[in-house]
Order: structure tokens, then C-alpha cells, then sequence
């Protein structure tokens, strides 16, 4: 059965992940609404950011006019961080499928029409948006670098600025790229999923960050050729 295009959690402001001896579906999202059951008993997951961050309030006026130096896509209302888990159930080998909506910041894993996994994402800011479309993983490289962006270092090993590829360093300084733990490919133009900081909002340069843990759990779980399709 093929599974719907995507099937919204919005969860507890926690971080967590589901382990499963079986492989239950979760339920099936009601018209207008949001899939709202996972199955399993949560287990809390090393390496996540801030797992017991609680949504951030609707931004007031007053505090745009003293963020203005972010990009009007980040301003918005952080929202709630959704529940992580993996169905560790789930049977291995099965034709799987990863879904990414860029307005819900939330990425799920779909076997044989059943979901079995979601992870809170950030993709990319304003200027750098991760272009909808659909995709497959092309490559996966455990230990990647960035070949555009990363920062300059000075020679005390501070960090001192972000800078791009082949930008001039400061006198006394060198350009480090960025790391991309867990690289996950998914265009030869630059764009994939990666270990990466969460803010709450849209935040990189196209890529799709995960959560440490998520990264590592998608890295090992989710082969080359696996299909994955992001959505507005």
C-alpha cells in the first residue's frame, strides 16, 4: 500500500525515540487533521538537541524589532519540536521511503506503507531554500566536509568567523570547512541530509540537518537508492 504523501506528527515539545519489539502502523492522519499515535514505549535518545526545549511563544512584534538582523523566514514562531523515535520492529531489507516537508520542518521514514520513523529537521534558510522535488540517496559518506562553506580559525584554534571556499583568510587565520557528519547525498550540486544543529526554524544553507542521533539512525538504516521526496 502505498503510504499517504506525508502524514503529519506533531507531538510533545520532546526529543524521543519509540523502541518496538513489533512493527505497528501508526494511525492513519483523519481529514484536516494530523496523525497523532505512535506506538511503543518513548526511550530517551543521546545526542539531541535540547530534548526538553518547550515551543517557543508566537513572536511579538517587540521581539522582531530586535532580531531584524535574522531573515524574515526565521523570525517566525519557533515551532514545536516533534517526537523522534524509530520502530526498532521494523523489518529490515523492506522497501522504505523518506518524506521531508519544509513547513513542518519534520522528516518520516515509510516502509511497505507503515511509518516507522520521524525526526525533527532544518532545511535551508532564506536565500539558500532546499528545493522540493523528489530525490534518491546517491551516495553516503560517514565523514564529509563541505566543499562551499565553513569558517576561519585563528591560530589560538578560535573560531573567529564563517566563511565560504576559497575566501582569504584573515592575517594569522585558516579556513576549516564545515563538517557534515552522516552525509546522506541526494544531488551532486551539494544538497543532503547531515548531522547539524536544530534551532527550531530553517536555519542552513539547503542541506537537511538532523539531530546526532536521527543522522546516525538514517545513515545506518536508510541504503543508497533509497527514494526520498521533499514537499512545500
Amino acid at each position: 500500500m502505498k503510504p499517504p504523501a506525508f502524514a503529519w506528527l506533531l507531538l510533545p515539545a520532546f526529543l524521543l525515540l519509540a523502541s518496538c519489539a513489533g512493527t505497528p502502523s501508526a494511525d492513519g492522519p483523519q481529514p484536516g487533521g494530523l496523525t497523532s499515535a505512535v506506538p511503543g514505549q518513548p526511550v530517551s535518545l543521546p545526542g539531541i538537541d535540547d530534548p526538553t526545549a518547550p515551543a517557543r511563544p508566537r513572536t511579538s512584534s517587540t521581539d522582531l524589532r530586535q532580531r531584524k538582523a535574522r531573515p524574515s523566514e526565521v523570525r517566525r514562531a519557533r515551532p514545536l519540536l516533534a517526537q523522534a523515535f524509530w520502530l526498532e520492529g521494523a523489518s529490515t531489507g523492506a522497501k522504505r521511503r523518506v518524506v521531508i516537508s519544509l513547513s513542518h520542518q519534520l522528516a518520516q521514514v515509510w516502509e511497505n506503507g507503515t511509518l516507522i520513523a520521524q525526526s525533527p529537521v532544518s532545511t535551508g534558510r532564506e536565500g539558500y531554500h532546499t528545493p522540493p522535488g523528489q530525490y534518491s540517496i546517491v551516495d553516503k559518506r560517514r565523514e564529509h566536509y563541505s566543499s562551499l562553506y565553513g569558517e576561519f580559525i585563528d591560530a589560538s584554534g578560535r573560531h573567529i568567523g564563517l566563511a565560504r571556499s576559497g575566501q582569504k583568510p584573515p592575517k594569522g587565520a585558516r579556513y576549516a570547512p564545515s563538517p557534515m557528519p552522516y552525509f546522506m547525498r541526494m544531488t551532486w550540486s551539494g544538497i543532503g541530509m547531515h548531522q547539524g544543529y536544530l534551532p527550531g526554524w530553517p536555519a542552513s544553507h539547503g542541506c537537511i540537518r538532523l539531530p546526532e542521533a536521527m543522522a546516525r539512525k538514517f545513515f545506518e538504516e536508510l541504503p543508497k537508492g533509497t527514494p526520498v521526496e521533499i514537499i512545500p
